[in-house]
């Protein structure tokens, strides 16, 4: 696997990772360090982690230099690897490492190649640099899709995007949570606590995750603001890190809303998940300003999902289609203090609040878990991969005499292809009966 990130690790891609090692697939991650902070080589739960290390990417020209000589050190070392091993799968996870992967397989079919997209990158390109770059970005990766044997993405939006330029069959891996996670709910004694901590009597908004931009901060902010002027009982909690806090903070001390908002620093998985029982509403506030926030899953919605809290969310894309689809929150109308707080007093309607929740945990249980998630992944290594154009004409020979045999001897490799609803179709009947 190829990641361009310190992996530190990478949720999804970890999980990914764990879930081909069970596979009984051997899995290594060649990622790029680009804070220099993290060990060179270490086992994660079974999965090699290689990382390597440049220039320290302070400008954009380092960065560049930096990004370059990672993908040739990953080109180096998966040649290497495929003059000692028959088969090399190059698992790319999103379009910055894409072309090592494209390369491999163009030179040999010893490679074969799974592209992983976790966003629509020429949109979140275009948001930090010139629109003709995220253009030629798009261009370059429609044109490698038609080399991959194997087609990921986040989500059907995304998949929907790529699917036209690929010639195989993609599948959405969103990245949800185990079904094991609901155990995190019954530590009653601790989620009392916290609600104690956070207010008890009053109705409870939480936050958790990186303090960005466009993620509709400020706007919690002001919907505090008028909460306190209106005297409502309501208690903001923000957990996580990040470039905004400082001045997230600071605003709140400015506005004398300490006693309505409470500021926590980034904790464990499992002591978020409890956070989010706690909670009577989780805000995932994305802002349309950010073209990539029009194509977000984010895994906060299914993990509130899975502890049955109704979500507080914005109304456009993916997210918005989603929440309305499940009927497991309240979208906004906008991003705004005043269109929070209106969301805030309709899941204040507790018949609402408990209907939303039995919503959640319903599509979390059927089909949006990691357990679900995990044998799409697997399909599309035994399916989508074609599997059988590996094998050399002498095992391919033992497979015809095999046929006659009660069990083949390569059979467990392979599963039939259910018939599918292309991404597109699937995108349609959603967005068609959500607006």
């Amino acid at each position: 696997m190829l990641v361009a990130n310190g992996y530190a690790p990478d949720p999804r891609v970890h999980k990914e990772a764990k879930t081909l090692i069970k596979s009984g697939y051997s899995v290594s991650v060649l990622c790029w360090d680009r804070q220099r902070n993290k060990r060179e080589t270490e086992v994660l739960d079974g999965v090699l982690v290689r990382r390597f290390r440049f220039l320290l990417p302070k400008g954009i020209v380092s960065y560049s230099l930096s990004g370059c000589l990672f993908l040739a050190t990953c080109l180096l070392v998966l040649i290497k690897q495929g003059f000692r091993e028959q088969r090399v799968i190059v698992h790319c996870h999103d379009f910055n490492t894409l072309p090592v992967g494209w390369l491999l397989r163009s030179l040999s079919q010893r490679f074969r190649l799974v592209y992983d997209s976790h966003e629509n990158f020429s949109a979140l390109l275009s948001t930090i640099a010139p629109r003709v770059l995220a253009s030629v970005a798009r261009t370059i990766e429609r044109f490698m899709l038609s080399r991959v044997d194997g087609l990921i993405a986040a989500n059907d939006m995304i998949l929907a995007t790529l699917q036209p330029y690929s010639k195989r069959q993609g599948v959405a891996v969103y990245n949800t949570p185990p079904l094991t996670v609901s155990q995190f709910s019954s530590n009653r004694s601790e989620i009392r606590r916290l609600r104690n901590e956070f207010g008890a009597a009053e109705f409870v908004v939480l936050y958790y995750g990186a303090m960005i931009r466009h993620r509709g901060l400020f706007a919690l902010l002001d919907a505090a603001a008028l909460a306190e002027r209106s005297s409502l009982r309501l208690s903001f909690v923000l957990v996580g890190e990040g470039p905004l806090r400082s001045a997230l903070r600071a605003e709140v001390r400015e506005r004398k809303l300490d006693r309505m908002v409470r500021f926590y620093p980034h904790v464990a998985f499992q002591r978020a998940m409890v956070m989010v029982k706690a909670a009577d509403a989780v805000y995932i506030g994305f802002e349309p300003e950010d073209p990539n926030n029009h194509f977000a899953s984010p895994n906060k919605l299914f993990e509130s999902m899975a502890m049955g809290t109704p979500v507080l969310t914005c109304s456009f894309g993916l997210l918005g289609s989603l929440v309305r689809m499940f009927r497991c929150g309240v979208t906004l109308k906008s991003v705004t203090g005043p269109s929070i707080l209106t969301g805030v007093r309709e899941l204040e309607q507790e018949g609402l609040r408990k209907q939303c929740s039995r919503n959640g945990v319903h599509w979390f249980r059927s089909h949006y878990n990691w357990d679900t998630m995990e044998e799409r992944l697997r399909e599309t290594y035994k399916v989508a991969l074609n599997l059988d154009a590996w094998l050399s004409k002498s095992e391919r020979d033992k497979r015809k005499d095999a046929a006659h045999d009660t069990e083949p001897q390569y059979c467990h490799l392979f599963v039939s292809d259910p018939p599918r609803v292309s991404p597109v179709k699937r995108l349609e009947l959603l967005t068609g009966q959500l607006y």
